[in-house]
């Protein structure tokens, strides 16, 4: 009777074990890639729809120079940064380095703007989108 109490034990033991691991290889197989990080350097960044002179060109044909600016001569380089999700949308929109004077939010309602009308072209790593971030110095200038 105690053989058979045993080899009921050590049956139902290996049949645990053997279904545990099933499960964790079923846990295993449905996990997804680890996120990218956006910092990353990769084989194609992000382009706007055009490339560079068409991004700029919108910059430039949407942004206004603050009264504030203007009043107190104040140029230079506003530098906004954002991430290129691996849709294409754009995320996070913030500046790194700014002017004041009213510059700063200039450069960001531009961006945001940006956003609403333009989805990019995706930043490419091993031939997948990605997501990347992106930093869009804006200059303003007394004219």
């Amino acid at each position: 009777l105690q053989n058979s109490i045993m080899r009921i034990t050590l049956l139902i033991s290996l049949l645990y074990v053997i279904a545990i691991g099933h499960i964790r290889a079923q846990q295993d197989s449905t996990k997804t890639e680890e996120a990218w990080d956006p910092n990353m350097p990769v084989e194609r960044m992000p382009t706007f729809p055009g490339g560079l002179e068409e991004m700029y060109k919108f910059v430039y044909t949407e942004l206004w120079y603050p009264a504030d600016a203007k009043r107190f001569g104040i140029s230079g380089s506003v530098i906004t940064q954002f991430i290129v999700a691996a849709d294409g949308e754009m995320e996070d929109i913030k500046v790194i380095k700014g002017l004041g004077y009213g510059c700063d939010e200039e450069a960001l309602r531009v961006v945001t703007v940006m956003q609403e009308k333009y989805a990019w072209n995706s930043g490419l790593h091993n031939g997948k989108p990605v997501p990347v971030k992106f930093t869009l110095p804006i200059k303003f200038v007394r004219q």
